[in-house]
């Protein structure tokens, strides 16, 4: 007889192993999750941590002799702006604080404010002090560094003689592109005051050569003259469309671009010159800052003589400009009108720019000045303040 077919038997061990392994998988599986959750929460907390932690702070080195450097100029051009000339400065080290000794009796007090926000400009660790014996001295932290120290008029000599019979001002506008035309200004033994302009690649440069001259420094104003836009006066100009902030956060502008800069005068203009508003905002900021506006006159229309007494700021005007025509022998005749005006004014404000005629002409009128006993000082020597 043929056999049956013999069934496979799933006794009890077979199911205990199947067991046995559904239970391990589980454990594992289990194991698994736990390793995970550990895992995240390390990293979790490890993100905490550093969002906690801030970043190392790198405290960045002050160079000192930067710094004093910048502190020297801030004073030298305070005491410009207040009408000082280098001839009444004298320089002295005392007990490690270097001394401004000047020959005057009292220093304007918009000097005074205006330098000490420049110090704080340049660091907030810097203090202005007044001593009760009426110094001033400049602090950093608890450190003296620099010291201004005013001697009354009473102890100058007395003054000489009169020699000259008249005093011009010569003022050479549009400076500040070439190095080489500066070095020429400079060589010549006058103290033309320059008029230099923002913006221009070498203003910085001109302006500290010029100061270390001793010549005087203005800024030369771009301003929106009538024919805007296509007569363009420069960029970053003053125009009669910009409001009152724009007006003087462009002149502080100005005063970064030109350091020693004690006044200034317009470029073009003759449009913004004659806008009672725009030049209300100007003559103010310039006030703020100690300056003085010279009105170079480009438009009949212009009202900045009549803004400068509301604003109570100094204020001169232009006579003569000395080279409308690039010509030697004219521009000499002109310097020939302005010397005849300085005899029968007493002063007199010729105005001109650094062509090659121009520079040609005033290196040879030292001979005729004198011949005439005429005396060319800086522009801000004929403020009446």
């Amino acid at each position: 007889m043929p056999r049956r077919p013999t069934k496979k038997r799933t006794g009890p061990i077979r199911k205990k192993a199947r067991h046995l392994d559904r239970g391990l998988r589980l454990a594992l599986a289990g194991l698994f999750l736990a390793a995970f959750l550990v895992v995240s929460l390390v990293f979790l907390g490890e993100v905490e941590t550093r969002k906690e932690t801030p970043p190392p702070v790198t405290v960045q080195q002050v160079d000192l002799d930067d710094l004093r450097s910048d502190v020297r100029v801030e004073l030298e051009g305070a005491m410009l702006r207040s009408g000082i000339s280098s001839e009444q400065l004298v320089f002295e080290i005392k007990g490690g604080i270097e001394w401004f000794i000047i020959d005057a009796a009292v220093l304007p007090q918009a000097q005074i404010e205006h330098l000490r926000r420049r110090l704080q400009y340049l660091d907030p660790d810097f203090n202005l002090q007044q001593s009760r014996s009426g110094e001033y001295v400049v602090f950093r932290g608890q450190q003296a560094w620099f010291g201004l120290l005013l001697r009354p008029e009473k102890e100058l000599p007395p003054p000489g003689p009169a020699v000259a019979t008249g005093r011009m001002a010569i003022v050479m506008d549009d400076l500040g592109r070439s190095l080489s035309t500066a070095r020429r200004l400079l060589a010549i033994d006058l103290p033309v005051t320059l008029a230099i302009m923002p913006g221009t690649e070498n203003a910085a440069r001109v302006a500290t050569m010029a100061h270390r001259k001793g010549r005087e420094v203005i800024i030369h104003l771009p301003s929106e003259p009538i024919g805007y836009p296509d007569v363009n006066p420069g960029s970053n100009a003053l125009l009669v469309r910009n409001d009152r902030e724009q007006i003087q956060r462009r002149l502080l502008g100005y005063l970064e671009q030109v350091p020693y800069a004690v006044g200034g005068n317009n470029h073009m203009g003759s449009r913004f010159t004659a806008d009672e508003a725009g030049m209300e905002a100007l003559l103010s900021g310039m006030s703020r800052e100690g300056m003085f506006f010279l009105d170079s006159r480009t438009s009949g229309a212009t009202v900045a003589e009549k803004v400068a007494k509301l604003v109570g700021i100094p204020f001169l005007a232009r006579d003569v400009f000395l080279d409308n025509e690039q010509d030697v022998g004219l521009i000499r005749e002109q310097i020939e009108k302005a010397v005849r005006l300085a005899r029968r004014r007493g002063e007199a404000i010729a105005i001109c720019h650094p062509y090659p005629e121009t520079l040609q002409a005033l290196e040879g009128i030292g001979p005729f000045l004198d011949q005439e006993q005429i005396e060319v000082v800086p522009l801000s020597a004929l403020l009446h303040r």
